[in-house]
């Protein structure tokens, strides 16, 4: 209980909406496709459903996935590890707030490459990457604690 005391509101709601997404992503069908060589009495019988990494245009579910990943090993580190992250030319809220709008930015290219026929799993999967940048702004805008102070009980 706590660890979850270092995690500024923001980084618990970036957190969340990151694991909900990572779940998401690999779990819930993204899109529907329906297997045209399987036709009885002139209706296609057969669809099969995507997830994000799946169908056309998988590559940027499988980029989204990565970023994402590494948002979230970077977030859950930066938190509650000793303070050995490097030190960069900009804040580490800045470098989170980026990930986070790219894992976004590649989860609408990928539904701009396969448009139509979504599953169920598609809503919830970009309400979840909206939240993770909406955290990932707060946090970045200074809501949120910086690891280093976190860490020292400031």
């Amino acid at each position: 209980m706590t660890s979850f005391r270092r995690f500024a509101p923001p980084e618990l709601l970036t957190a969340g909406a990151g694991i909900v997404l990572l779940i998401g992503m690999l779990a819930f069908p993204w899109y529907h496709e329906a297997d045209p060589w399987v036709v009885v009495h002139g209706e296609v019988t057969i669809t099969l459903d995507h997830n994000v990494l799946g169908g056309q245009g998988g590559y940027l579910g499988v980029a989204a996935v990565v970023l994402l990943i590494v948002l979230l090993i970077e977030l859950i580190y930066s938190r509650l590890a000793p303070p050995r992250v490097p030190h960069l030319p900009v804040a580490w809220a800045t470098v989170e707030l980026f990930t986070a709008l790219a894992v976004g930015m590649l989860l609408v290219a990928r539904t701009l490459v396969h448009l139509g026929d979504f599953g169920w799993g598609f809503y919830p999967v970009m309400c979840a990457a909206m939240v993770l940048a909406y955290g990932a702004f707060a946090m970045a805008r200074g809501s949120s604690v910086s690891p280093a102070n976190v860490l020292a009980g400031r």
